[in-house]
């Protein structure tokens, strides 16, 4: 089939791997007729590699396809995002990720930009080992609720209905629901 111009979401996962090399989420052999793919709102916690991306796209196309790392929590990690593949990278964009008691939030970017990147001191979670990956009421928690890219922007460029960080977002009455 072709794939061509539509876009794949990998969204809403609660990943839970250990560190002897477990990966949460990885995307790769990647090629220009590829869907774009966003990756939202994910909760990824105690991995080697949180997010990897492993391959490159075919240059010259007309249609490149893109990779959006967006909204997601990485706690307990060695990398949270990691990019190993040579080639240009003017197809991925990083934004408003937070990350936790990881070695290194992002790996193999160069210079290329990460946007809005939230440092968590403590777990946000309400007991993840345990696996209740509900965010917390605490610093951390807080720092997660309604912090994400917004899901609605008004016609005279106002933005609201903003997502939490992570796969189980919350309500304006505090209830959450994955």
């Amino acid at each position: 089939a072709d794939l061509e111009g539509q876009t794949t979401i990998i969204g809403n996962i609660i990943q839970c791997t250990n560190t002897n090399g477990g990966i949460g989420i990885e995307v790769g052999n990647l090629t220009a007729h590829q869907p774009n793919i966003i990756i939202t709102n994910n909760t990824i916690f105690n991995t080697s590699n949180a997010i990897s991306i492993v391959s490159s796209y075919s240059s010259g196309s007309l249609y490149p396809y893109s990779i959006s790392v967006i909204n997601n929590i990485i706690y307990d990690a060695t990398t949270g995002i990691n990019r190993s593949f040579a080639s240009n990278n003017n197809y991925i964009y990083v934004l408003n990720n937070a990350f936790g008691d990881v070695t290194a939030e992002t790996s193999g970017f160069g210079d290329h930009p990460i946007f809005d990147t939230i440092s968590l001191s403590a777990d946000p979670f309400v007991d993840s080992a345990n696996g209740d990956f509900t965010l917390n009421s605490n610093a951390a928690g807080l720092q997660c609720i309604n912090s994400g890219v917004p899901n609605d922007i008004d016609q005279d460029g106002t933005t609201d209905n903003f997502f939490d960080l992570g796969a189980i977002q919350s309500d304006s009455q505090g209830a959450n629901f994955a």
